[in-house]
């Protein structure tokens, strides 16, 4: 691995050097070989590939082909990974998220069928139709994010969207204070449809109120506000900033606890509070970016507003540790394989309520993202630097090669132990 000059302090460099071990080359492998030609997409994990009743999806082939994108050295393809890697990708990927696509405008796996829940349907239709624009491609029918922004028919769209009153008894249901990352993370899963049903205005208000009143009962104690959706800062609760928090620069709106939340993310990045989920390794890092975004955005709109000199002097002051702390806590989630796993010690076998893997201890595509990708894209934009590859130009002509060389999947029955699962189909 080449040295890392950030240009912000050898302590910060050194820091940096010791995350970077954590990723090594078997990575460009691991994800060359979870590509299907034949169907056109990614495979979750090796035991998702390797065995009957799982298919590749669009969310890994999205995030495998996202991740790689920005972790490579693509500098020779203008910045496009699928301009480094055969034109049978494209083409495979265009093919496979074209037949997903139903006449109700939503995207549905045969593995998985229609009996999906809001989290699964939302992340689908955001990955498909964002790929879709970045590529100009079109697809058979209008998306529900179509009909819900030009007031066609909504029929088969969820109820909660048909109307501002229906959207806030539906946030009143969801008791966002009470589960902020769970909750939250719902409604970021949903927020094309949201946006293009009118309704973010009323999200950001209802948040808005919620967050106010939470702070309130903070300073009635003596404490100082926290920024967040809760009175503890913690992982749940920095989780919940983030997942809300980057719907806030999405939209372009500005958050009203911003420099709250940076020393709220500092203190759950540096605290010794065990992650049992990788997630809780990269969302203190997002939800401080997620802040130091919005405070920038609205710098540009009022000059002067908040002194980013300042906020990002602190952010470094503290950065050496957060890192070392950061680099410790993501090798618990490394697998043999040098993919990462969403929970220590094994891969999750469901992820957005739908059975994606065996969950034996191995690598799966959404924990080595948010693992690789994830980690270090944020802890660069917290730093205020660009980020230096993980790998080299040589590294993807390998993974080009390993993909033009990958092999029919030959599938295998499902071990006894795991037959008894009945969402093994």
């Amino acid at each position: 691995m080449d040295r890392i000059i950030t240009g912000l302090g050898e302590d910060i460099d050194e820091a940096l050097e010791e995350l970077y071990k954590n990723y090594d080359r078997r990575l460009i492998e691991w994800f060359g070989n979870l590509w299907d030609g034949e169907i056109g997409g990614f495979y979750y994990s090796n035991t998702a590939r390797d065995h009957e009743g799982f298919l590749p999806d669009c969310e890994s082939t999205c995030q495998a082909l996202g991740c790689l994108g920005a972790v490579c050295d693509v500098s020779a393809w203008d910045g496009d990974i699928l301009k480094a890697l055969p034109q049978s990708v494209f083409d495979g990927v265009k093919r496979f998220f074209t037949s997903l696509e139903d006449e109700d405008g939503y995207f549905y796996h045969p593995q998985w069928g229609k009996g999906i829940g809001r989290c699964r349907r939302g992340r689908d239709i955001d990955w498909i139709t964002g790929f879709a624009k970045s590529r100009g491609m079109k697809l058979p029918y209008p998306t529900a994010l179509e009909r819900l922004s030009t007031g066609e028919s909504k029929s088969g769209l969820p109820d909660h969207l048909m109307s501002k009153e229906k959207f806030v008894e539906y946030l009143d249901r969801l008791n966002i204070e009470s589960h902020p990352h769970n909750k939250g993370h719902e409604l970021n899963s949903q927020h094309a449809q949201i946006a293009s049903a009118g309704l973010y205005d009323t999200l950001f208000d209802y948040v808005d109120a919620l967050q106010e009143k939470i702070q309130c009962r903070l300073r009635e104690r003596g404490e100082e506000p926290n920024g967040l959706l809760g009175e503890v800062a913690n992982y749940i609760t920095i989780s919940g900033l983030f997942k809300i928090g980057v719907l806030y620069n999405t939209a372009g709106r500005a958050m009203k606890y911003a420099e709250n939340m940076i020393d709220s993310g500092i203190r759950a990045i540096l605290s010794d509070e065990v992650p049992k989920v990788v997630i809780y390794v990269f969302n203190p890092w997002s939800g401080l970016t997620a802040a130091v975004q919005n405070m920038e955005m609205v710098n540009k709109k009022a000059p002067g507003t908040y002194d980013m000199e300042k906020i990002y002097a602190k952010i470094r002051a503290s950065a050496p540790d957060m890192i070392r702390k950061t680099a410790k806590k993501l090798a618990a989630f490394k697998s043999p394989d040098g993919a990462f796993s969403y929970n220590i010690g094994v891969a999750a076998p469901y992820t957005q309520g739908v059975h994606v893997s065996l969950g034996i201890h191995e690598g799966e595509v959404n924990g080595t993202v948010l693992a690789v990708n994830g980690v270090t894209r944020t802890v660069f934009q917290c730093l205020g630097v660009k980020r230096p590859p993980l790998f080299s130009r040589e590294d993807v002509e390998h993974l080009a090669c390993v993909i033009e060389n990958v092999k029919p999947v030959t599938k295998k029955p499902v071990p006894e132990q795991y037959k008894n699962d009945p969402s093994i189909k």
